[in-house]
């Protein structure tokens, strides 16, 4: 009996079932995201919690709309009015924290800068205003150019956002030659354009949401690849960790070619924990990974935090380059003191790779490494 209901349902209220069901299938995996993320404390996870927030309001304000767009709630004009301000403020304020999210991975200063990140309140607010009186004056579904030009007025900042980030992401990823890093940058370069796709079709194509299916799938897959990434990427560096080392190397890279290993320290890292804090002490650890990627971006060569204030490089150099490679990397530290408030400086031992026993190597270059500090530490 309740499927022979079902068959009899207008084409309207099939459309409209269908459009309010998937929002509120998309609404539940929402909430079980937050729900599963929720002890993630993490810069990174707190924004694409905020990124799962913003679009789980979205999902709230088009369920809402369905019903009165396909008619089944008659005089609905102000419902659905409300409705679209709801989707449309969402939808600029999951713009604000997507570009937010894109800078963390790059590892950009701009928005843990309290001054500059309030320039970015500036269009979200614009963004909010510009729903608020669009949706109560004028109507972006209508199938003519006032309708899409309202239509593309209303999505202009929330995809600004978008926009700016993928560039940024395209930018990031020609300045780096390490494999795993670009994979990850071409991950974030492609969903940002998947997105600007199923937004146009939406705006054509009413009828079925698009845009929810499209957005879900792609904040799931985010999700997904944000758990892979913990595995094998150091979440305070945002370089590769041990786990990705040892992937490294039983991938057999070419051993054969004139490979070094370097093992990179810290000099008296436990002293600025101890005179400036932990916090400090993360900071010259990001410091000193930023100078390693832009050394190792040059030829990609491979970059990984060993553990604790350790990196480790496997650089395919010659006997005369590797030194010039060291000489560079303790160069770059020169301005520590201007940028971080004190002297920072490294140790580095080296080894070349002769045949397949890799750890052997790498044991050498970490007992150069401390015979190095030793020399150092008579020195002073």
């Amino acid at each position: 009996m309740v499927c022979l209901n079902f068959l009899n349902l207008t084409k309207e209220e099939l459309l409209a079932f269908f459009y309010v069901f998937s929002n509120i299938i998309s609404i539940i995996v929402c909430i079980l995201l937050l729900i599963k993320n929720r002890k993630n404390k993490q810069t990174l996870s707190r924004i694409f919690n905020m990124i799962v927030l913003s679009l789980g309001i979205y999902y709230i304000g088009d369920a809402l709309w369905a019903p009165c767009y396909f008619n089944l709630i008659p005089n609905a004009d102000i419902l659905i009015k409300y409705t679209r301000m709801i989707y449309y403020i969402a939808a600029g304020f999951l713009g604000y924290f997507w570009f937010q999210y894109i800078e963390i991975i790059l590892g950009s200063s701009f928005v843990y800068d309290k001054k500059k990140k309030k320039i970015l309140y500036i269009p979200v607010i614009v963004s909010t205003i510009n729903a608020i009186i669009m949706c109560q004056f004028l109507n972006p579904a209508l199938k003519n150019i006032y309708g899409y030009l309202t239509g593309f007025a209303l999505i202009l900042i929330p995809f600004g956002f978008v926009i700016i980030a993928g560039i940024l992401v395209i930018i990031k990823r020609k300045k780096i030659t390490d494999n795993s890093l670009q994979i990850r940058y071409r991950i974030l370069a492609i969903w940002p354009i998947v997105i600007l796709v199923i937004s146009v079709i939406q705006l054509f194509i009413a009828e079925i949401p698009i845009y929810c299916f499209g957005t879900i799938i792609i904040t799931v897959s985010l999700y997904i690849y944000n758990q892979d990434s913990l595995i094998f990427t150091d979440p305070l560096t945002g370089i590769n960790n041990r786990n990705m080392l040892d992937k490294f190397i039983k991938s057999g890279f070419e051993k054969e070619n004139n490979n070094y290993i370097l093992m990179i320290d810290i000099d008296k890292f436990k002293s600025i924990n101890d005179t400036y804090g932990h916090l400090e002490g993360d900071k010259a650890l990001k410091y000193v990974a930023d100078i390693l990627k832009c050394e190792v971006g040059k030829k990609g060569d491979f970059l990984a935090r060993y553990g604790g204030d350790e990196f480790i490089i496997i650089a395919e150099e010659f006997d005369n380059d590797v030194t010039d490679l060291i000489e560079s990397i303790k160069a770059s530290t020169s301005n520590s003191k201007k940028n971080l408030g004190y002297q920072l400086t490294l140790s580095i031992g080296y080894s070349k790779i002769e045949d397949n026993n890799i750890l052997k190597y790498i044991e050498n270059a970490d007992n150069k490494l401390y015979e190095e500090k030793e020399i150092a530490h008579k020195m002073d």
